[in-house]
């Protein structure tokens, strides 16, 4: 696979000030996907008043591929002791990270629909 750095983005409705080490995260390449993420609109057109967004880099030859978006998709919740370090599936767009060390800021905002 190509040495390639990336940024990759994560949403959330609350500021992240201690990230837990055994609890993987998920990344997207695109900001605007973390901010929908973070927006956490559901059918009944609730919505978190707040999201912060943040950002690591990786190297992409350091993530293992899973095509199938099933395996991909539990991987951080149901099998964190047994996934690789970062992986990510190619369909979503999504990349998974088992030990994250240190998140990037990037911008917290108020959201109004």
């Amino acid at each position: 696979m190509k040495d390639t750095n990336m940024k990759l983005y994560h949403g959330s409705n609350r500021k992240i000030e201690n990230i837990e080490s055994t609890r993987a995260m998920y990344f997207s390449l695109d900001v605007d996907v973390a901010k929908e993420y973070a927006l956490g609109l559901d059918d009944c057109g609730n919505y978190n008043k707040e999201s912060w967004i943040y950002s690591i880099e990786i190297n992409k030859k350091d993530s293992t591929l899973i095509d199938d978006f099933t395996e991909f998709d539990p991987i951080g919740d149901l099998d964190y002791n047994e996934m690789p370090a970062i992986c990510h599936n190619d369909e979503s767009e999504y990349f998974c990270v088992k030990s994250v060390g240190k998140l990037d800021f990037i911008e917290m905002f108020q959201n109004q629909l």
